[in-house]
């Protein structure tokens, strides 16, 4: 993932967890541009784009679900040891969340 700035420090840190729900910011504004997606967050006015993986990630999360869920997709379509699916997604997750491109709500809130 590539952007124009750095992760503020004031944004909260997430933890992600197979049970936690993961969801697009609607609010993000993204076009397809050949295997990557670029994508605007107006009100914050950044920019980023997303590899190949990143879009797929993206892609998948066209509806909330589980972060569980979504390794398991991506694992059945990219040729990746379960593990290290379940780490660069994890960690693609957190630093989308903390760039308000994703939701992630956080394990406690998801169980109640």
């Amino acid at each position: 993932m590539a952007e124009n700035d750095a992760v503020k420090p004031d944004e909260p840190d997430v933890t992600v967890a197979l049970t936690s729900q993961v969801s697009r910011n609607e609010a993000i504004v993204f076009t397809d541009l050949d295997d990557t997606i670029v994508m605007m967050d107006v009100d914050e006015g950044q920019y980023y784009e997303l590899d190949p993986v990143g879009a797929r990630i993206w892609g998948l999360l066209e509806t909330a679900r589980s972060a569980a869920d979504l390794c398991d997709a991506l694992a059945a379509e990219f040729d990746v040891d379960p593990d290290t699916c379940h780490r660069d997604t994890f960690e693609f997750l957190q630093a989308a969340s903390a760039l308000r491109i994703v939701h992630v709500q956080p394990v406690d809130a998801a169980a109640s």
